[in-house]
């Protein structure tokens, strides 16, 4: 018996070799809901770095030292850990959100806050820029480098990752958005802020499917006989 790949199948998995590999130079990140033991739609995958981003109002009612707590063995964050802020402004990056604009609220960053927003929750919707002009943000911690279980100085101040957007309101603000870093006393217990919690997960390498598809080509030119 002689077994043959046909040269149709040849050429399709050649077709889809050389689609996949076209695009994966050219395509960027993708941000993927899902659901957690949170709840619905409680986790964004991104794609490009493989983490997995628990929204942040999950975290708004534990200050910094608390969610370090949590996050160990049998904690409600459990499985879990604090950002980095290399993390986070990858986050935002992916997302869209110009980071060379930080600090200042700019109608470039409007649409991209507000999609990333509707992936990891808004913490808080009364942000004010005076004159009657409110905003919404997401605030919350990430790794400041204090390592759970040592004494942390009196006076310790942390650093806080956020984003924000004005809706409209006939203001000279309007339509806006502003990703930034603020500094809150470490003991901080303001609900409004909350935590970039991440998880890692694995995500498939397009070269390994590459190499996958290729071997299928492989075995297009294989001939094997076997004698009864």
């Amino acid at each position: 018996m002689e077994i043959k790949f046909s040269k149709s199948i040849i050429t399709i998995t050649s077709v889809f070799i050389i689609t996949l590999a076209s695009g994966v130079s050219n395509v960027g990140a993708i941000l993927i809901s899902s659901d957690s033991t949170f709840g619905t739609d409680t986790i964004t995958l991104d794609t490009d770095t493989g983490l997995q981003w628990l929204d942040v109002p999950l975290s708004t009612a534990y200050t910094y030292g608390e969610t370090l707590d949590e996050l160990q063995s049998g904690g409600i964050f459990d499985g879990y850990r604090l950002a980095t802020q290399d993390e986070v402004l990858t986050l935002w990056e992916n997302s869209g959100i110009n980071t060379g604009l930080l600090g200042s609220f700019v109608s470039e960053n409007y649409e991209p806050i507000v999609d990333l927003m509707s992936f990891v929750g808004v913490t808080a919707q009364n942000g004010n820029l005076g004159d009657g002009i409110s905003f919404d943000f997401t605030y919350g911690n990430f790794d400041n480098g204090i390592v759970y279980g040592e004494p942390v100085e009196e006076g310790t101040w942390i650093t806080l990752a956020g984003i924000s957007a004005v809706p409209f309101q006939e203001s000279a603000y309007d339509l806006t958005g502003r990703a930034s870093f603020g500094t809150v006393p470490f003991g901080n217990d303001n609900t409004s802020h909350g935590s970039w919690l991440v998880a890692s997960t694995s995500v498939p390498e397009p070269s390994i499917i590459i190499l996958f598809a290729t071997g299928l080509i492989g075995l297009g030119f294989m001939r094997r006989r076997t004698r009864k």
